[in-house]
């Protein structure tokens, strides 16, 4: 996945981590950090990102629970904060 932009680029730090129902894992959590500047040359700034995506069987679930062969949720979305 492209997370270029204008002014530099996300990029992925550490491993994928699960994000749990109950004892069911329903998705994985990323973490992604803002390099200003184009890589590999970028300079890391304090800008973080989460991002979610749910995992095959959840999006299967989802097709068979609302008879559809479309999923209603997306398969990936981003959460953006700022940590110092």
């Amino acid at each position: 996945m492209n997370r270029a932009t204008l002014k530099g680029y996300w990029k992925a730090t550490g491993n994928d981590r699960p994000v749990k129902h109950d004892l069911r894992t329903v998705g994985l959590k990323k973490t992604l950090v803002f390099h200003s500047g184009r890589a590999p040359d970028g300079k890391r700034t304090n800008w973080v990102m989460h991002e979610y995506r749910l995992v095959e069987e959840e999006m299967e679930r989802e097709r068979v629970g609302n008879g559809s062969s479309q999923p209603q949720l997306l398969k990936t979305f981003c959460i953006l904060m700022l940590i110092k």
